[in-house]
């Protein structure tokens, strides 16, 4: 059995504040159903997610055309893609980790990599063409290591009811 560690801070994100209930709920299964791995492209039909989450297949296309808009989450036949699949939900950093990121995309079929390609490069997230993905990288934001304002948070929340 996969575990998933989902961080708090997902629920205060600016997306998912201003999101709805089904949205909420699409991005938090895809980020940790079953079958999400290293990469955050793989195949998920969506007879599971209906399944899974309850949503039915009008809310499920609603929910994937705002995440889509949004560059959150990529969507190709029965293929999910999400680009930064790890801002919430962090993976080790071993080599072997980097071994299996790198297995998971040649693995791809190769008109699912084409198309997430043109979306958002796959070969660019942590720099896979040039180092293993389990090189540490620089943090250049620094606002993303500081603790949530709550007023803020409930500020926003007021601003979205009016």
């Amino acid at each position: 059995m996969k575990a998933r560690i989902l961080h708090t801070r997902f629920w205060q994100d600016e997306f998912i504040l201003s999101s709805t209930k089904d949205v909420r709920l699409l991005y938090n299964y895809l980020l940790t159903n079953a079958f999400i791995g290293l990469t955050g492209i793989y195949r998920l039909p969506e007879a599971y997610i209906s399944l899974e989450t309850a949503l039915t297949k009008e809310d499920i296309k609603t929910a994937k055309n705002t995440l889509e808009k949004a560059n959150k989450v990529f969507f190709y036949n029965e293929w999910v893609y999400i680009p930064k699949a790890d801002q919430y939900n962090k993976f080790s950093k071993g080599e072997k980790t980097g071994v299996a990121y790198e297995r998971e995309v040649k693995d791809l079929p190769e008109d699912v990599e084409k198309y997430f390609n043109k979306r958002y490069p796959i070969h660019t997230l942590y720099g896979f063409s040039d180092t293993l993905r389990n090189k540490k990288q620089e943090t250049s934001n620094k606002k993303q290591d500081e603790d949530v304002n709550p007023d803020v948070v409930i500020e926003g929340l007021k601003e979205k009811e009016l």
